[in-house]
């Protein structure tokens, strides 16, 4: 993709906002979903490890400990 995970998360944001997200398992806790990495325009929330994925980008926001 070639954006940086800040450009990534606000286009993650928009797309879950215009309601395009699936709940599904990642390409790291399931490789068969390795193709997921190729998605741009689809945000996955992993419902194995709870990440958020757009492309092969984790976007998920970490809360500062």
């Amino acid at each position: 993709m070639g954006i940086t995970v800040d450009q990534a998360r606000a286009k993650a944001m928009k797309l879950v906002e215009a309601d395009k997200w699936a709940l599904r398992t990642c390409h790291e806790c399931n490789p068969a979903h390795e193709h997921f990495t190729q998605w741009d325009d689809y945000v996955v929330n992993c419902f194995d490890c709870g990440r958020w994925w757009l492309g092969g980008i984790d976007v998920t926001i970490y809360e500062e400990s």
